[in-house]
């Protein structure tokens, strides 16, 4: 394999993935109907429920590998808890964003302390310690089998946040799948919903793998330059930085004012009152409902702008997952590039 680029497989894996993401995202987007209540950004839900199942499972893996590493003292296993850790972090990460995106049109705020989201955000601040410590040991086995040690101890909140909306009440809804009586998915949503599932495991596993072969590397550099660098903290070499919050929103247009009509003319002094009585009457009615018509415009448009605001919300959620993945995919790629470089060169010197 060329210096610099990816596997076959990999590849090949990649694009498969690449295309049943499009099926996804034509099944999200157009082949499922809007949400009766949510409408438009009700579809984030199909993105925002996976990211945050493989975000979950990324971490049950990291104890998992760490618990593997403590009993057999393997390598292997300390680069599978490195990795799925790092690709936790960034799976949480769109759950952290898609979902404020989504709250602030079906919730009316961007945020609330409430157990599921406390419980999540606390689940990304541990993991976030977890990488900073490993940046922060030079001694290889030292690092380990304390990374180890806190990668367990931080999985401990994987099942809190799974079962919060269970435990207790939270602004959440209940749970969809395998929730109370009458809960569920219709039809179409249902197989939209797993489908999306299923292509989300299937990317992670594909990221999942590359980042062991890129934690291979690294060991594998780290290795040569050893005894030929000072002691001192690792230099950290992922270049990604993932954002957390988005100030998106309009205020609604006011009311427009309600024209004032001129004076009624009361017509000559000839004319009988009961005349006079029913142009006022007439004259009354036109003003009602002039008003009301006036009122349904402001409605009709209040309801456009919201429509409008949904789908913009939906669209940025949608933008904001891709872009991390991609981002997240050229970080990885150009880290590898790197640490064949490297080894090349310290190689060639020995």
């Amino acid at each position: 394999m060329k210096s610099g680029q990816l596997s076959r497989v990999y590849w090949g894996a990649l694009i498969v993935v690449a295309l049943a993401m499009l099926v996804n995202i034509y099944l999200a987007l157009a082949w499922v109907q809007p949400d009766a209540k949510q409408g438009d950004v009700g579809r984030i839900f199909f993105f925002h429920v996976p990211g945050a199942w493989v975000g979950l499972l990324s971490f049950l893996l990291v104890s998992v590998a760490s618990i593997g590493y403590l009993i057999r003292r393997t390598q292997s296993w300390d680069r599978v808890a490195v990795s799925a850790a790092e690709l936790g972090v960034v799976f949480i990460t769109i759950t952290l964003i898609t979902g404020p995106i989504w709250a602030k049109v079906a919730w009316g705020i961007w945020w609330t302390w409430d157990a599921r989201l406390t419980s999540t955000l606390v689940l990304f601040l541990l993991f976030c310690g977890y990488l900073m410590l490993r940046r922060y040991i030079p001694e290889p086995s030292t690092r380990a089998k304390l990374s180890a040690v806190v990668g367990i101890v931080s999985a401990v909140d994987v099942p809190i946040v799974f079962f919060a909306i269970r435990w207790w009440r939270t602004q959440h809804p209940q749970p969809v799948i395998a929730g109370e009586e009458g809960s569920g998915l219709g039809e179409r949503e249902s197989i939209a919903f797993f489908y999306s599932f299923g292509v989300f495991t299937m990317l992670y596993l594909v990221l999942l793998l590359q980042r062991v072969h890129l934690a291979r590397l690294d060991d594998e550099v780290e290795v040569l330059k050893r005894g030929r660098t000072a002691n001192g903290p690792r230099a950290a070499h992922a270049a990604w930085l993932l954002p957390f919050a988005l100030a998106l929103g309009l205020g609604v247009g006011a009311t427009p004012a309600v024209a004032q009509e001129p004076a009624p003319n009361n017509g000559s002094p000839t004319e009988s009152q009961d005349v006079a009585q029913l142009r006022e009457q007439l004259e009354t009615e036109l003003r009602r409902a002039k008003t009301e018509a006036d009122s349904l415009e402001v409605d009709r448009a209040q309801l456009d702008e919201k429509n409008s605001r949904a789908i913009r919300h939906m669209m940025i959620a949608y933008a904001t997952v891709w872009g991390l993945i991609i981002l997240y995919l050229i970080s990885v790629s150009r880290r590898q590039s790197k640490l064949r470089r490297e080894i090349d060169e310290l190689s060639g010197g020995r």
